[in-house]
């Protein structure tokens, strides 16, 4: 039943950004940002009420599952109709069909790829999904509303710094309320030097890529964070920190290692610990 409620609800967010489009009320790129973020927050605004099991997960992601291959098959020219002319006039810079493959498949298939193996249960899913619909999601209107700053970006188009801030702030406060909501905390520190990757990776990012790269940042610093710290421990930091995340790094390698050498390497952590800690502290 959440998926149906979730499902009209980011439906009638589409309906609204094609009247005020329409009525010439809002202009083009308000109307895409707008789908940009009522369409995923209309999901994830509702998986906290899901149960933990992985049906939750495929009802948690049915929008985007959906629309993941109704954009395809549109951007492939292979459909037309009402609801065609609706996203097209919704999302489309130029009218043209093969834009639904770049920004809005990304968008989907992004949300839908991370949903379903990361679920809830894992901050920086919830973290940069919310990056991605907030941070991003404002970006281009705060830029293109009251940017003055103009930036030139590595692949030569234009971005202004306010838009650069609108994706830390708005990302970093999006995040904030999200994880609030899904784990009853706010993780402060952690979602706001997440917000500050993001906003780094937005205005880097490969053109029409934005949306894969912005919510992969956060899991890819979550996962190798172990390995940054490793390399960047100052001298200052305590021993004990050390060995933590030492031995948590020696294990995420040994994980992809056969069973002979895991009890080689386990055997052998205490005492590598033991050195490198002593190696530091003099």
């Amino acid at each position: 039943m959440l998926f149906v409620i979730s499902f009209v609800v980011s439906n009638t967010f589409i309906l609204l950004s094609y009247t005020l489009r329409k009525c010439n009320l809002i202009a083009s790129h308000n109307s895409r940002k707008m789908f940009h973020i009522t369409f995923g927050l209309s999901q994830i605004i509702f998986w906290p009420l899901y149960p933990d099991d992985l049906t939750s997960r495929f009802l948690g992601t049915f929008n985007c599952l959906i629309y993941s291959f109704i954009f395809f098959v549109m951007g492939e020219g292979y459909c037309n109709g009402s609801l065609y002319e609706v996203l097209k006039v919704v999302l489309c810079r130029q009218n043209d069909h093969k834009e639904f493959l770049y920004g809005p498949l990304n968008y989907c298939v992004t949300i839908s790829v991370i949903a379903l193996i990361f679920w809830r249960t894992y901050p920086p899913t919830i973290i940069g999904i919310s990056l991605l619909l907030c941070g991003d999601g404002m970006a281009e209107v705060i830029g293109k509303t009251i940017g003055k700053v103009k930036l030139k970006t590595p692949w030569g188009r234009i971005k202004t710094l306010e838009g650069s801030l609108a994706v830390f702030i708005f990302g970093g406060i999006g995040a904030l309320i999200m994880c609030y909501i899904v784990f009853h905390k706010f993780f402060l520190f952690y979602t706001t030097f997440l917000a500050l990757v993001g906003m780094v990776v937005e205005f880097y990012s490969i053109p029409e890529y934005d949306n894969v790269l912005i919510p992969l940042s956060s899991l890819c610093y979550q996962k190798y964070k172990n390995y940054i710290l490793l390399i960047y421990q100052p001298k200052i930091f305590q021993k004990h920190c050390f060995v933590d995340v030492y031995c948590k790094a020696y294990f995420d390698i040994s994980c992809l290692l056969d069973s002979k050498t895991q009890s080689f390497i386990f055997s052998n952590c205490k005492y590598s610990c033991q050195t490198m800690c002593c190696r530091f502290s003099n």
